[in-house]
């Protein structure tokens, strides 16, 4: 009669391979129907693309407001287009923590966690997401003080 919760990741690995029409991933980020996370923060363009390691297709990056990215850091709210035999695939990328889509965590994204919690302003989409640093489906204060312990260095944020 003990009621138990399970929590399921599920990490999409290679392709089985259907003529080459699937991309391969060989990185280590998790990739899931509309978004791409375990990606550290501060993690530059180039070294997203080369750890990605997408084969049997090609990538554009592109920011929340849609210009093309070819340099600086990965960022909550970037675009990953993958594009394998005419098919597209549209993925958001996810950083637990930064919610400013810069890339990096600090005290903006704290602020900003904190607007949203207190109701002063909203959080949407991937950018709501990457606040819920617990993954316990809603925000909390508990997320806030991840990201407060982080910036004093005393706890890591995972991104798994």
């Amino acid at each position: 009669g003990a009621k138990r919760t399970y929590t399921i990741t599920i990490v999409r690995g290679k392709s089985t391979g259907n003529g080459g029409s699937d991309p391969e991933f060989d990185g280590d980020y998790i990739i899931s129907d509309e978004t791409i996370s375990g990606v550290a923060p501060s993690t530059t363009v180039s070294s997203f693309l080369s750890t990605l390691g997408c084969t049997n297709g090609t990538i554009s990056i592109t920011n929340a407001s849609g210009k093309k990215k070819t340099s600086g850091k990965i960022g909550t709210g970037d675009i990953v287009k993958i594009t394998v035999s005419g098919n597209t695939s549209t993925y958001n990328v996810i950083i637990f923590g930064d919610v400013t889509g810069d890339g990096v965590i600090n005290a903006l994204d704290l602020l900003k966690i904190q607007k949203h919690i207190i109701g002063a302003s909203s959080l949407k989409g991937a950018f709501l997401q990457a606040a819920n640093i617990k993954r316990s489906g809603g925000l909390s204060a508990l997320d806030l003080l991840k990201v407060q312990k982080f910036l004093m260095g005393a706890a890591k944020i995972s991104q798994k």
